[in-house]
């Protein structure tokens, strides 16, 4: 959490040393260490860390053979589930598309949200509905900001322009429409809590929209698209080295907001905490190294493992 110096100074002192033991330690202890090191195990995805953590502990000469069977079962069972779960939503061509499928495509979230409606038909339901539009609207709004922007060639001052971007960055979208999915945990209260727009949330739309301008491909840059390094750059005449430094400084404070958000009473239940901490560990994930939403392949390892290659469990 913020204010935290002596955790910080710890951090600090403790990181060359660990680098270093790695560097003197078997192949599997340095992997381990290096993957801590490279991404913290509680900004990782739950699924990922699951599987890594799994093959560490194999090699562990003092590993529990029915523990270690069980955990194996557990990971594959549910793989299974998200294999047949990625077989329906991958049916069809997107070649195969008609050439005005976008409006079928709104019209079919329009229905979507009548659906709703129509199936639950009481005042509260109908608000949460009400509030997850808006938002919607919300994020079309500021796709068209972006798109004047781009078209004026003029980059913005730096808080104007993440003003905009935590809007188009989809974060304040998404919890809601999860929200709508677990109607037994998030009704009115729940979701009048998302419009106060509290920390947890405004921490994770910071840390979306800045790791995403982060690793932006140079043609984008070359393109004039606006993104938040380059706004920093102008606004306070600084490198891009040290626009990146300051930016991961924000990305990091974010991450305590949400680390003291995750560990404090919170007047919502817990598993809608984690949805929305869960939302920033993907981020993480795919935007680590790369932008692994545009470039794929830098998520192949990932994809492979988590729902194409099972665990061996002989």
């Amino acid at each position: 959490m913020r204010g935290e110096d002596i955790l910080d100074e710890a951090i600090a002192f403790a990181r060359p040393l660990l680098e270093s033991l790695a560097m003197q330690s078997s192949p599997h202890l340095a992997k381990h260490i290096n993957d801590a090191l490279s991404m913290p195990f509680h900004r990782g995805l739950p699924r990922v860390e699951a599987r890594k953590f799994i093959h560490f502990y194999e090699e562990e000469e003092s590993h529990n053979e029915t523990l270690l069977k069980f955990a194996k079962l557990d990971y594959n069972r549910v793989q299974l589930l998200h294999k047949q779960e990625l077989g329906v939503v991958s049916r069809g061509n997107s070649d195969q598309l008609p050439a005005d499928y976008l409006k079928i495509l709104y019209k079919a979230v329009l229905d979507f949200f009548e659906e709703l409606g129509d199936d639950e038909g009481n005042e509260g339901r109908s608000y949460c509905i009400n509030y997850t539009k808006e938002r919607y609207k919300e994020v079309v709004r500021s796709y068209l900001v972006e798109a004047q922007w781009f078209y004026d060639g003029h980059l913005r001052p730096f808080n104007e322009y993440m003003h905009n971007a935590l809007i188009s960055s989809c974060f304040s979208l998404l919890p809601p429409v999860v929200f709508l999915g677990v109607e037994k945990l998030a009704g009115v209260k729940e979701f009048k809590w998302l419009e106060t727009n509290p920390k947890l949330v405004e921490a994770s739309k910071f840390f979306g929209r800045l790791l995403n301008d982060m690793v932006a491909r140079k043609d984008e840059e070359k393109e004039g698209h606006c993104l938040a390094g380059n706004c920093y750059m102008k606004e306070y005449g600084v490198s891009k080295e040290k626009a990146m430094e300051e930016l991961r400084k924000m990305c990091d404070n974010a991450w305590k907001d949400m680390n003291e958000e995750s560990m404090r009473p919170t007047a919502v239940p817990m598993p809608l905490i984690t949805s929305i901490v869960n939302l920033a560990r993907m981020m993480e994930v795919v935007f680590q190294y790369d932008d692994g939403y545009t470039i794929a392949s830098s998520l192949k390892d990932h994809v492979t493992l988590m729902f194409v290659e099972p665990i061996p469990e002989d």
